[in-house]
């Protein structure tokens, strides 16, 4: 099996490639300490691995973030993959969620490329009802003029993905050009896939079943992990930036600076000794 870690692929003979992305620690190191309801979980697990095939078709240096908020159940469903090779997802539901419900209501799905130089990009899409894969092929077909096809599947241990997309035929036109014939046949292929398949086949055995009349090119697979990236240190750094006579203030009333991490719920907690050090006080 393929585990944690995304692998693309190439039709030789057409201008046509994907990824296939399996998360299986990282999935659930993801959700470890959440709690989330089971359709949350299904959901996030869906834009975990949404975020991870999308980052990984981008060529660049930085963190890509897929985010959705609405006036729903869910206020903000976000997951982040940073340099192809982390990830990390939050998600703020109501108190009162009803997994009957549709999650989303009058929601935008937001793209979010945030380079390690330079400026970051943002782009929007109507998400209707619940449906992250057809949002994302609009989202491409509409924003970048490519065409693309989404699948993604989760169940309680693992969330995998894969995306097909016509090449463009250069970096400043899209793919609605390109040959239509092979793509709808490519594309009706695609639907016949199962989540089973998806989450159960290897990529080898996925890609042969799907298309083995085809001459497929497959490159080697690179991992991807789950890193929160908080840590004491930068919550140091927090309490530095609240000043000296803050830090002390809010000691003096609450009995502790207290900080918990969002997307791995790690608590961190500062006292009067620490302001010693932090502030470096005599």
């Amino acid at each position: 099996m393929n585990t944690d870690q995304f692998q693309p692929f190439l039709f030789d003979e057409l201008a046509i490639r994907g990824q296939i992305v399996h998360l299986d620690s990282a999935f659930l190191d993801c959700m470890e300490r959440q709690h989330y309801p089971e359709k949350i979980k299904k959901h996030l697990g869906e834009f975990l691995t949404a975020v991870s095939l999308l980052s990984s078709s981008i060529k660049f240096d930085g963190s890509l973030v897929l985010q959705a908020q609405g006036k729903g159940q869910v206020s903000l469903m976000m997951a982040e993959c940073k340099n192809r090779e982390s990830i990390r997802g939050i998600c703020r539901y109501s108190d009162a969620f009803d997994r009957e419900k549709l999650l989303f209501e009058n929601a935008n799905l937001a793209l979010t490329l945030e380079p390690s130089k330079g400026q970051p990009y943002q782009s929007f899409i109507a998400l209707h009802e619940d449906d992250l894969q057809h949002g994302l092929e609009d989202y491409f077909l509409q924003s970048e003029q490519i065409r693309t096809l989404v699948h993604l599947s989760v169940n309680e241990n693992r969330a995998a993905g894969m995306i097909i997309q016509a090449m463009p035929t250069s970096d400043f036109q899209g793919s609605l050009q390109q040959d239509d014939e092979s793509f709808t046949r490519i594309e009706a292929l695609f639907r016949t896939l199962s989540d089973e398949e998806l989450l159960s086949l290897s990529n080898e055995e996925l890609l042969f079943r799907l298309f083995h009349e085809e001459i497929v090119r497959v490159f080697d697979s690179k991992p991807i992990n789950f890193i929160c990236g908080c840590s004491r240190v930068r919550c140091i750094a927090a309490v530095q930036n609240l000043g000296q006579q803050d830090a002390k203030a809010l000691i003096a009333e609450e009995g502790e600076i207290s900080v918990d991490c969002q997307f791995c719920k790690q608590h961190y907690s500062f006292k009067d000794v620490d302001l010693v050090e932090i502030f470096r006080l005599n």
